[in-house]
């Protein structure tokens, strides 16, 4: 987001200042991660969870591989 497009929407937007629930992300953060799943239509954290599912296939191979050495 660019700053004139910040300053554009920025009246828009709540006041940072929390009344409840503890601190606020900066705004600039979350409306970035809005368009980014609007633009590529995945998860921001899409590489975390293909990271945890090679994991869990490499679990699971492993166990197979223990159970047919029995």
């Amino acid at each position: 987001m660019t700053d004139a497009q910040r300053a554009r929407i920025e009246p828009l937007l709540p006041d940072r200042t929390p009344k409840r629930g503890g601190q606020w992300r900066d705004h600039r953060q979350v409306i970035d991660a809005i368009a980014g799943k609007f633009r590529t239509g995945s998860p921001r954290d899409s590489k975390r969870l293909a990271s945890a599912q090679l994991v869990l296939l490499a679990d699971a191979w492993r166990q197979f591989r223990e159970f047919a050495a029995r």
